[in-house]
């Protein structure tokens, strides 16, 4: 984790684990390249019984975590890591990712800044062994591929359409909370 600058704003990553330990510990490893000055990491664990969450607490002691007593699915364990994030961003993201680029969080901010009404940035998904692969549209270039990938979230848009719905355990949440977005007048 970086060291805090008071010019840049504080982006919340908040990682959703159930019993993927490895996943969640590379995943780690790769962030620590990233070149963002201002950032905490909060692991939403849903109730892992794989020794994930003392694997974290060993390996990376800053890493906030969150400790739900069950299995929240996606969409409970991100609503539980939103509510202990302090940032004016939070970025979603999957314990199965990797950071390849150390600039990533830098861009996604810099293009959440760029214009008022954005209120939600994705990123692309690239392949884990081959990154100039799209895992999902491999047949377009990376600059012609939108809305894939983790998301950058303004905290003002929570405030205002408020957390992602519950009742959608694992699926479709992101599509929801999006739809709501753009209802409220968010790119």
């Amino acid at each position: 984790m970086k060291k805090s600058n008071k010019k840049s704003k504080l982006v919340s990553l908040i990682i959703i684990n159930y019993n993927g330990k490895n996943d969640t510990l590379e995943f780690l490893k790769s962030l620590r390249r990233t070149t963002y000055p201002n950032y905490e990491i909060i692991v939403a664990d849903n109730a892992s019984i794989d020794g994930s969450v003392e694997a974290i607490k060993k390996n990376f002691p800053y890493v906030k975590i969150v400790r739900n007593k069950k299995n929240l699915g996606a969409t409970g364990g991100k609503n539980a890591g939103f509510r202990k994030s302090k940032g004016d961003y939070i970025v979603v993201l999957d314990n199965d990712m990797f950071a390849h680029q150390p600039n990533w969080l830098s861009e996604l901010v810099r293009t959440a800044e760029s214009d008022k009404r954005i209120g939600i940035v994705g990123t692309v998904l690239l392949d884990y062994y081959d990154p100039s692969i799209i895992l999902a549209y491999p047949q377009k270039k990376i600059e012609d591929v939108k809305d894939v990938g983790a998301s950058l979230i303004k905290q003002e848009v929570i405030d205002r359409i408020g957390l992602f719905d519950e009742k959608m355990f694992h699926y479709f949440e992101d599509s929801d909370f999006c739809f709501r977005a753009k209802k409220a007048g968010y790119r």
